[in-house]
């Protein structure tokens, strides 16, 4: 047997612009000033997202802040993923003798780009 798998859903993720703008409004709503890095984080985003050819960090200290927006989901989990299962099964006999194998395999891709899925079964009696 052969087919193909879908993920049966994938999330949605916010993207790093309105993560960011999400925390400088979280200071807002409680009335605070917003801190001048949290600020200075979005715009960097913004600038980045309008000009890509720009470092796609922004440095706090000593610390890198990527600022690009990644969704994980695009680079690590396939669209599609094809998976096989073959069973070969003997059994038979003579009178009071019998006899009984199996062979099984059962070979997946896996929804993640980098787990491929591999099993063999073999049983004798």
């Amino acid at each position: 047997m052969f087919q193909w798998n879908q993920p049966g859903a994938v999330p949605d993720l916010l993207s790093a612009e309105e993560i960011q703008r999400a925390a400088v409004n979280a200071f807002s709503f409680t009335n605070q000033g917003v801190p001048q890095n949290v600020q200075a984080l979005l715009d960097s985003i913004i600038a980045y997202k309008n000009d890509p050819s720009r470092n796609p960090y922004f440095m706090t200290g000593n610390t890198i802040n990527w600022v690009a927006s990644v969704n994980p989901y695009e680079l690590a989990v396939r669209d599609w993923s094809p998976s096989q299962k073959h069973n070969l099964n003997l059994s038979g006999g003579v009178g009071k003798t019998t006899y009984y194998a199996s062979l099984g395999y059962f070979g997946q891709e896996g929804m993640y780009l980098l787990i491929p899925i591999s099993l063999s079964d073999t049983t004798l009696c």
